[in-house]
This record gives structure tokens, C-alpha cells and sequence, in this order.
């Protein structure tokens, strides 16, 4: 490789610094420097070198010896021997068979603190019973009034008398055939009578009964 050299005065020796090489081919060398002065080629011829390193010798002992005297903190390995030697027996002592006594918790108490309330403070009331019945034609049998004529004709009772103002007063439906001759002519041959009987309770402290009154 060509090299850029100056002749240094000071050092009385050929320099490089200042000046490298910019362009080189087998006939012609072009050099860049920084200054002027008496310029010539060179050839930098630079030795290889080998740098080789040893490393130590192992030893014939591990490096970390182990201290002779146990140190205040514990140590990275297990010792060798157990440092303790377990126990005989227990040292608790043997369960006993005999059970323990009463709790030492609150007890509960005697009798509960809220006391119920006496007796119902409703006095007894009087009521009256009527039974009646009405006869309805137009049914087939006593089959053909349903449940739901039931509940309609209990309806229409409550609807109709001012002394009873609730159809849980009106109980006992019971519901029969009737069919006399005389009403089987006027009526077609498919329609016949039912009678419709029923109670009403009602009770007289509702419409200002006093019993307790002379």
C-alpha cells in the first residue's frame, strides 16, 4: 500500500501526518496534504503480530477454603453434622381422657327478653244466618250452571241487597232440578228449571248492633 511521506527538519526523518492517500493505481499515486513541502511515495508495511495469553494454573484446592471456626451468620452450605440433637420424648404433655369442663362463654338467657303479646283483644261478635233460594230457568240441568254462573249469580246477590256488601258472604251454592208440568208446556223441550240455594252471614256489629245495649 503507498504511502504520503514529507521530509520533517525538526525530526530529521520522513513524516505521514498531514497527508493521506486519496487515489492510487499501479502507475499513479494522488496524495492530499495540509501543507507544502518536498513530498515522496512510501509503502507502509506493518508486521503481524501474535498476542497470546495464559491463564493460571488451576489449584489443587478450591479458592473459597472454608473457615475453621463457624462464623455469627449462617453459613452458604449445610454442616456436616446436625448442629441439634432431637428430643426424646415430647415435651407436651399427654392429652387427658377426661372431657374439659363448661364453657366459659355467656350462657344463654333464661327466657327470652320480648315478651309476647297477650290474647287477642277482639271481643266477640254476633252474626245472622239466612238461608233462601231462587229459581232460574233456561239451564238444561243442574250441570249446565257452571262455576262461573256461580261466581256471577254470587255477584249479582251482593249487587242487588244493600245489607250484604261482600260476596265472601254468600256461601253454601247448592244447586238443583225442577221441571213441573206446567212449566215444561210454556217452556221449549230442551230448557228446564234449576233452583239456586244459598246462605248469607252477615255480621250485626257492622250495621251498629249493640248487643250489650237493653
Amino acid at each position: 500500500v503507498p504511502a504520503c511521506l514529507w521530509w520533517n527538519d525538526a525530526e530529521a526523518d520522513w513524516s505521514g501526518d498531514g497527508c493521506e492517500v486519496a487515489n492510487y493505481t499501479s502507475t499513479n499515486v494522488t496524495c492530499e496534504c495540509s501543507h507544502l513541502t518536498d513530498f515522496v511515495l512510501g509503502q507502509n508495511v506493518s508486521a503481524a503480530r501474535l498476542l497470546t495469553s495464559y491463564t493460571s494454573a488451576p489449584t489443587s484446592l478450591p479458592s473459597p477454603a472454608p473457615t475453621e471456626v463457624p462464623t455469627s451468620g449462617p453459613s452458604i452450605m449445610p454442616t456436616p453434622v446436625p448442629s441439634s440433637v432431637p428430643t426424646p420424648l415430647p415435651t407436651t404433655k399427654a392429652q387427658s381422657r377426661a372431657p374439659t369442663q363448661l364453657p366459659t362463654t355467656l350462657s344463654p338467657t333464661v327466657l327470652p327478653t320480648l315478651i309476647p303479646t297477650p290474647l287477642p283483644t277482639l271481643g266477640p261478635w254476633t252474626e245472622a244466618t239466612a238461608s233462601s233460594s231462587m229459581v232460574l230457568d233456561g239451564f238444561e240441568d243442574k250441570d249446565a250452571f257452571t262455576e262461573d254462573h256461580k261466581t256471577a249469580f254470587i255477584k249479582s246477590l251482593v249487587a242487588s241487597q244493600s245489607i250484604v256488601n261482600s260476596t265472601k258472604a254468600v256461601s253454601d251454592i247448592n244447586v238443583t232440578n225442577i221441571a213441573s208440568a206446567s212449566r215444561r208446556r210454556q217452556l221449549s223441550a230442551s230448557s228446564t228449571e234449576v233452583e239456586v240455594g244459598f246462605t248469607i252471614t252477615v255480621t250485626l256489629e257492622d250495621y251498629g248492633f249493640d248487643p250489650t245495649a237493653a
